[in-house]
């Protein structure tokens, strides 16, 4: 990869980690308003975006908030929706 095509991948997963804390409230508010569909439709969605970006981690919990939320466990996605927020913080700290 040359120089240039480094920098616009380093600028892209930069704004990737900005955004992640105005697309978590996303998953607030979904979680707040017990909307499951949008919150499992937004977890898949992240999780695609983290595998790409090379963060397996929100992946992984995305995936789980997910899969619960299509078989009607919502208790544990609530629980796992405060993982991620943790994931998130953790790296927009970085």
């Amino acid at each position: 990869m040359d120089n240039k095509s480094s920098k616009t991948l380093d600028g892209i997963i930069a704004r990737f980690i900005k955004d992640l804390p105005s697309r978590f409230e996303r998953f607030e508010d979904y979680t707040d308003k017990s909307d499951w569909q949008h919150l499992q439709e937004e977890a898949h969605k992240l999780k695609g975006l983290g595998t790409t970006m090379g963060f397996p981690q929100i992946s992984e919990i995305c995936e789980k908030i997910s899969d619960n939320c299509l078989k009607q466990c919502y208790e544990p996605a609530v629980t796992q929706v405060a993982e991620l927020k943790k994931i998130i913080l953790n790296i927009t700290k970085l």
